[in-house]
């Protein structure tokens, strides 16, 4: 009777279980691919994609994903339930577009049999070609660098429709202050002149410009405009010094473009680390400026600005960011007297080598131990200068709480140095 008993309810649990699993949404797309053969440029391509959910539980949309900004989408917010049906609505704005095209749209849901792409993913196409009525030559206007303060050359855009159709520009609908836009009629075709103002800012100046007129099948067409607009000068974005020592030097090169003249009265700067000299390398075009770590500089890092004043009224200050670290000339290692247990007199606590004393004593002036029950004696090998410090009496490490090693140099900018003892 038990084994019976126990039969039917594994029978009930599997039936059971094999009914959970079944349980599921099932995504059907009556079609994948739109195809709208071709189109002109600037119509919107408009198309719903219809699917089913054949399965057994509610199907969710999670996210649909296009290729591009130019599809808008339309999705169901809600879970679509078994035998119901959705939409997704696609709208393809071809203002930007031409010659052959393909939209991949991602829809992600959960339905784990959909993997075009990863899983739960399906993929929708739109295809097609955009066609333009008009030839424009150049199709993109590259103006490239143009300086600032100096009136840059027109540049020149022909248009004509094809297939010898007659049109009329009827005006300039997009643009951008910063451009000057001139057009003329010349048989057939229209001339396009375009000018890039000397007042653009620094930096690139990029517009569409875009054009109506009376051609009924395509009333609209555009023209890309790309530009730089660039400072007369020419300069390091940055004068980094990552590892500076006291008299080490920098070169920075100043460059005028139109070489009408370049003349630096003044600079400004910290002078408390550097020294700065100019030399003209071409008359009029390229000034050199060398930039030197002064031997007295403090150690340690710095940030600010050098500040050139210049002959020109159109760019009268050039402002170039300069940082970084300035290392001493003297070094020591280690670093700190180290106290590891208590000490007798006379026994040696460290041995600290002073790198960087090329004169020896010269440089080197004198050392003494304050606040603590120590001795320093320099030694000199040679170029090499040593500090040996030893214990004046018995002591605990609790001695050297506040005791260090005053260093006197002549090396400018460490003049005093203080050299700590440490417990460990």
């Amino acid at each position: 009777m038990r084994r019976l008993l126990f039969c039917v309810l594994s029978l009930f649990f599997i039936c059971q279980s094999a009914e959970a699993q079944e349980a599921a949404p099932k995504l059907v797309f009556t079609k994948k691919l739109y195809d709208f053969r071709e189109t002109v440029q600037g119509k919107t391509v408009h198309h719903t994609f219809t699917f089913k959910n054949i399965g057994t539980a509610p199907l969710k949309i999670y996210k649909v994903d296009p290729s591009c900004v130019c599809a808008l989408l339309k999705s169901p917010k809600e879970p679509i339930a078994p035998g119901e049906s959705g939409e997704i609505e696609v709208a393809f704005e071809t203002d930007e577009k031409i010659g052959f095209q393909t939209v991949y749209v991602v829809v992600f849901s959960n339905d784990s049999s959909q993997a075009d792409r990863g899983a739960n993913t399906s993929v929708l196409r739109i295809r097609g070609e955009i066609l333009t009525m008009y030839r424009i030559r150049p199709p993109v206007l590259g103006m490239g660098r143009v300086t600032k303060g100096v009136p840059s050359k027109p540049r020149i855009v022909n248009v004509v429709a094809k297939g010898s159709r007659s049109f009329k520009i009827l005006k300039l609908l997009k643009s951008s202050p910063y451009y000057d836009v001139k057009w003329e009629k010349k048989g057939e075709q229209f001339s396009i002149s375009v000018t890039l103002k000397p007042d653009a800012p620094i930096g690139e100046v990029n517009v569409d410009l875009i054009f109506q007129t009376d051609l009924k099948r395509q009333p609209k067409f555009r023209i890309p405009v790309y530009a730089t607009m660039g400072t007369i000068y020419e300069t390091p974005p940055l004068i980094l010094l990552d590892r500076g020592k006291p008299g080490q030097k920098v070169n920075v090169t100043v460059l005028r473009f139109d070489g009408l003249g370049l003349e630096v009265l003044g600079i400004d700067y910290d002078r408390t680390r550097f020294t700065m000299a100019t030399k003209v390398l071409q008359p009029g075009k390229r000034v050199s400026l060398l930039m030197t770590v002064r031997k007295d500089a403090i150690p340690g890092p710095f940030s600010g600005h050098v500040t050139l004043r210049m002959a020109n009224k159109d760019q009268p200050i050039i402002k170039i960011p300069a940082l970084g670290m300035i290392y001493p000339n003297l070094e020591f290692e280690p670093k700190a007297v180290f106290i590891e247990n208590a000490a007798k007199s006379g026994d040696n606590l460290a041995k600290i080598e002073i790198v960087g004393a090329k004169n020896g004593a010269k440089d080197i002036l004198e050392a003494a131990v304050v606040n603590g029950p120590a001795k320093v004696t320099l030694k000199f090998n040679g170029p090499r200068c040593f500090l040996i410090v030893e214990a004046t009496k018995d002591c605990a490490k609790g001695d050297f709480q506040k005791a260090s090693i005053v260093v006197k140099t002549s090396v400018g900018g460490q003049k005093t140095i203080k050299i700590p003892f440490l417990s460990r």
